[in-house]
């Protein structure tokens, strides 16, 4: 019975003829056409293995290192990069515009964000060890957020609830740190997952379900206040304005298109895990974004003194009392407005936004299918491309001496210089899909916790005892990430 199965089977030289076809589909398709026809092979690579396989850039990206070595890449081989067989990086404000635009689409690494299917405090300054301001912020910027989308009964309180804060810290950085394979190789990881060898710990998915279910939760209890007309009181903080917005266009949406409406067969049909899964957006990354930021700007007030006392003068110049101290009756601070007319208060912001970007990483887009001129490059449809805030905002042509915090660079009085760096400032990204809450992190949370803290501390620094270094945060992934459990101010 062997012998015949072993003469049914085919001869070596017939065997070799039967794999050609598959070995010349390959060659092809893997070696020939990305490093020698394709659009793409006129563009440099930052590594000889660029052009046929993903591992130098995915290697990188794993050890978060990848904006530092996008940088070196930069620099060494101009504003256009290609980093893997269908992936190119773009430093040139140019190739920004034409890629974030419109046109160029998410592509399905923003899978991994799919959801669903300050003050009492500051009287602890007299404290041994003093504040630690990063799981401060955490909870400014959690309580400021949730009460912008909530209202202010419903959200979050953990500048006052110190354990729910440190257990809520926990479960985000628990979800931050299970990135990699699920953005990079989604294939694989669900490959892993279905044989029964996930990528990440059983407990990193249980922090990502308690995270949701407690969004689900502030949901809940908003909708039940709208319905029944609770939302409506004299108190405008506790409207809950994103949420009121958001339900306002469904309806609108609804009324007016209906069935026609492009949104029917998702939002308008599933109305409840839209709004949830889109709230639940704006929670992330209103908190996420805006505490690493005030953490690099608190810190680097810290180190600049006098940076600090001009500001002091400054806000005290307006007229009326601007620094909140701890047991303050007030509500708010100065008018907006009159805030935001403030030049070196601005400068300070921006600088600090230039150098520490809470979101310092590429913002992948998708080459439309037809394919796309970028530059002086044609790119092949379905390539990934992105820009990066990281490089964009250390290009020593527009930035002077850019790895140094220089709030003054912005009250420069050449106006030219001013306007190529506004035109290079991209901590906020680009287009039609740029971060629709800049506002809100610059006039709200940035503004309002550093009014607070130059009544509460000044002058303050950093507490020696615990280094004198700056935040350790990783800035080298898309986005920044904290390493050390804590940053102290005395």
């Amino acid at each position: 019975m062997m012998d015949s199965i072993l003469a049914s089977m085919p001869s070596m030289p017939d065997l070799l003829l039967l794999l050609l076809p598959l070995l010349a589909f390959v060659t092809y398709h893997f070696i020939v056409y990305p490093v020698l026809l394709s659009p793409a092979s006129q563009i440099p690579s930052a590594h000889w293995s660029a052009t046929i396989l993903p591992l130098w850039i995915l290697h990188k990206r794993f050890w978060k290192c990848q904006n530092a070595a996008l940088q070196e890449a930069h620099r060494r081989l101009g504003p256009y990069v290609r980093v893997a067989p269908g992936e190119v990086s773009v430093d040139d404000i140019d190739g920004v515009r034409t890629v974030y635009g419109g046109g160029f689409d998410k592509p399905v690494w923003y899978g991994f964000f799919d959801n669903y299917g300050f003050f009492p405090a500051l009287e602890g300054s007299s404290s041994e060890r003093g504040i630690d301001v990063y799981s401060l912020f955490h909870a400014t910027a959690m309580d400021f957020i949730t009460a912008y989308i909530w209202g202010i009964s419903r959200s979050t309180n953990f500048i006052d609830n110190q354990g729910n804060r440190e257990h809520w810290l926990k479960m985000n950085t628990a979800r931050n740190s299970a990135r990699f394979f699920p953005q990079e190789l989604p294939r694989f990881t669900a490959l892993c997952r279905t044989i029964g060898f996930p990528l990440y710990p059983s407990w990193m998915s249980a922090a990502k379900q308690e995270n949701a279910a407690a969004n689900v939760e502030m949901w809940r209890r908003t909708m039940e206040d709208i319905e029944t007309g609770k939302d409506v009181a004299k108190d405008t903080a506790d409207e809950p304005v994103v949420m009121n917005a958001l339900l306002n266009g469904i309806r609108k949406e609804e009324d007016t298109r209906g069935e026609t409406s492009p949104l029917y067969t998702t939002t308008l049909r599933h109305k409840d895990l839209s709004t949830q899964s889109e709230l639940w957006d704006h929670t992330l990354a209103g908190q996420e974004t805006t505490r690493l930021a005030l953490t690099y700007l608190t810190w680097h007030m810290s180190q600049h003194l006098d940076v600090q006392s001009q500001l002091r003068e400054e806000l005290l110049g307006l007229g009326e009392p601007n620094l909140v101290k701890p047991g303050d009756p007030r509500r708010s601070v100065s008018d907006p407005k009159k805030l935001d007319a403030l030049p070196l208060l601005h400068a300070i912001i921006m600088e600090t936004l230039r150098l520490n970007s809470p979101l310092p990483g590429p913002q992948p887009r998708e080459v439309p299918r037809m394919g796309a001129r970028v530059g002086p490059y044609e790119v092949p449809g379905g390539v990934r491309i992105a820009a990066l805030a990281y490089t964009l905002h250390r290009d020593e042509k527009v930035f002077l001496e850019a790895e140094k915090w220089n709030p003054y660079r912005w009250l420069d009085d050449d106006e030219e210089r001013k306007k190529m760096m506004s035109r290079q400032f991209w901590a906020f990204g680009s287009g039609g899909r740029m971060c629709i809450g800049s506002n809100f992190a610059m006039l709200g949370e940035c503004v309002a916790s550093l009014i607070v803290l130059l009544g509460a501390f000044f002058p303050s620094t950093f507490d020696p005892g615990f280094g004198n270094s700056p935040p350790t945060m990783v800035l080298d992934v898309y986005m920044a990430s904290e390493k050390a459990e804590g940053y102290w101010l005395a």
